[in-house]
């Protein structure tokens, strides 16, 4: 009975260290597995490989993603696309202000100048606030977009001021301010990694390491 116990516990003790040997495992390809999906590069080149197998088998425009591959391998290419990506959270507050900023402006072109918009484009709130963001970066901003902001009556011409001031507003807030401020930030930014940059090719140029 203690040989056939005996041989019981070391049974399970190895039933034990097979399942210990298996987690271990297990935790070493997460631990792989997280790491290559946190290195930007090896994931960019898994998702290429993807878009290279669903052109094959779905849809050969897939094929255009392919294109990256050149800009990816460019230095400055590559430089544009960081100095745009690394300030990305002050590029997405920025266009939420956007958002923001046009949707205060579509709710009162929706009650107030809705009228103003050709071929019955106001016609709800949703539709004017898109029509309104689309022609917002577009041809001059919102106000030319639409109808003129007077008309002729009995050979005199009448004014909508308050149309006006509105239409200089938006034109101002989004297409002189805000795309203003996006731009730079993204110049700055780039400016900070050219700078870093030719810092970095200096000090391997001039300091010798022992």
């Amino acid at each position: 009975m203690i040989e056939n116990a005996t041989n019981d516990e070391l049974t399970s003790d190895q039933q034990n260290t097979v399942q210990e040997i298996e987690w271990r495992k297990t935790r070493y390809f997460l631990y792989v597995f997280f790491n290559i999906l946190s290195d930007s590069y090896c994931l960019y080149m898994i998702l290429l490989c993807i878009s290279v197998l669903l052109g094959i088998v779905l849809n050969h425009l897939l094929f255009v993603f392919l294109v990256s591959f050149l800009i990816v391998q460019s230095p400055s290419m590559r430089g544009l696309l960081q100095a745009i990506w690394e300030p990305r959270s002050a590029i997405f507050s920025a266009m939420v202000l956007i958002f923001l900023i046009i949707y205060m402006l579509a709710t009162v072109y929706y009650f107030e100048f809705w009228k103003y918009y050709e071929d019955e484009m106001c016609y709800s709130f949703w539709s004017c606030y898109v029509y309104s963001f689309d022609q917002s970066f577009r041809n001059g901003g919102i106000g030319q977009a639409l109808t003129n902001s007077y008309e002729f009556k009995d050979e005199d011409v009448v004014f909508q001021y308050d149309k006006i001031i509105f239409d200089n507003l938006e034109f101002f807030l989004i297409s002189l301010l805000m795309a203003n401020i996006l731009s730079g930030i993204i110049t700055d930014k780039f400016v900070e990694l050219r700078t870093r940059r030719e810092e970095n090719i200096a000090n391997f140029n001039s300091a010798c390491c022992i």
